[in-house]
């Protein structure tokens, strides 16, 4: 079986980055309620939830476009390696 590094190395990668996304963000909100910033969300005159919401989505679309790039960098490698398409590469094979 003669299968290329870069099929099991993008998926790796892949989890690794989004987990240290996810815990970036988390540490992100640990810092901000420890420095008060949620109490001052609370007295601001704006939507209490629209602070917490873009906090949040600006996190999901950075962990979406940094999973895109991972994705199309790993074809790329895929491809320069091989020469071949993905579809030859990435199949499941029965025992």
């Amino acid at each position: 079986m003669n299968v290329p590094y870069i099929t099991y190395f993008t998926p790796a990668i892949l989890i690794f980055s989004t987990m240290e996304a996810i815990a970036n963000s988390g540490m992100g909100l640990v810092d901000n309620m420890e420095s008060g910033m949620f109490e001052k969300v609370l007295v601001s005159p704006s939507h209490r939830g629209a602070m917490f919401l873009g906090k949040a989505l600006t996190d999901v679309i950075r962990i979406i476009v940094e999973t895109r790039l991972i994705l199309v960098l790993g074809y790329v490698v895929l491809w320069v390696d091989s020469g071949g398409s993905v579809g030859t590469y990435i199949q499941t094979r029965g025992w």
